[in-house]
């Protein structure tokens, strides 16, 4: 009889669970109201926690205890304020970080590539001041031979600059020779005070253009001249030119300074912040 009753028991209470968890699901095992839990086989029923069928499900939630979904506007529900947070990501040593303010050091390599900048211009302001009396006074000779404007002193020192660094290209200039020296008298030879006034100056925006121009050209042109110098054959030159190497070094190191310099302002042009604001400006 004992077992008899046991037995009635575990089978009603196994039932009665099963039931409650259809039922929080929205179902049931024969009805729409949770089973009867019972103590005892014989015994009263203990009814279940009920809701009505319209009744919300968050007010089920309530009464069931369930867990609540997080507050609105990302704050935590209440029940959830005493979890455990994680905690903040570590911070580097503080061997590795910069002694100086994160605003400091661009502000320093800022004036220090402002300064190199200014003594560029200086630099190209000095090659453009001095290319003036070399080019009126002594490249221009030669296409002017026989027509005695030059007093007889700067002819003396351009034979002498012939023979003792042996040029025959400044004395007897071949036709593609005569074409740069044409090419310097009329195009170069008026950009020369326009461009050290603006480098005097400094900043000049308006310089940027003609001076990319003009450094490319005078690039492309000594690049022919110095290959001619490294491998013409000077013998038949009616002029003392260069026969060995080490000659041949001494006249490539007379044109190398205007073939650096003009890439420089080259360089300088394009890469420079100072020249290439304006351009930004008008990207953006």
């Amino acid at each position: 009889m004992e077992n008899c009753l046991l037995l009635q028991c575990s089978l009603g209470v196994s039932r009665a669970l099963c039931g409650l968890h259809q039922w929080e699901r929205g179902e049931s095992c024969r009805g729409s109201s949770p089973p009867a839990l019972r103590a005892d086989g014989p015994g009263p029923a203990v009814p279940a926690a009920t809701a009505p069928p319209s009744e919300p499900r968050a007010a089920l939630r309530g009464r069931l205890q369930l867990p609540q979904p997080p507050a609105a506007g990302g704050g935590l529900h209440p029940s959830a304020r005493g979890a455990r947070l994680l905690p903040p990501p570590p911070r580097p040593p503080p061997g590795l970080r910069s002694p100086l303010p994160p605003r400091a050091v661009p502000g320093r390599v800022r004036e220090a590539m402002a300064g190199w900048w200014r003594c560029a211009e200086r630099l190209f302001a000095l090659y453009f001041v001095s290319h003036v009396p070399i080019t009126l006074l002594i490249d221009l000779q030669p296409l002017l031979p026989a027509a005695g404007l030059y007093p007889r002193s700067l002819t003396e020192l351009l034979e002498w600059y012939a023979v003792t660094f042996r040029d025959p290209m400044m004395m007897q200039p071949p036709e593609w020779f005569k074409a740069f020296m044409y090419c310097e008298a009329f195009l170069q030879m008026p950009f020369f005070p326009i461009a050290a006034y603006a480098f005097i100056k400094g900043g000049c925006k308006w310089i940027r253009t003609p001076a990319i121009i003009y450094s490319t050209h005078v690039a492309t042109s000594l690049v022919a001249i110095l290959a001619h110098i490294l491998f013409h054959d000077f013998s038949k030159s009616e002029h003392l030119g260069p026969r060995t190497q080490q000659e041949r070094l001494i006249l490539l190191s007379i044109y190398i300074p205007y073939l650096l310099i003009p890439l420089l302002i080259l360089f300088t042009m394009l890469y420079s912040p100072q020249y290439n604001q304006v351009e930004k400006r008008k990207r953006k």
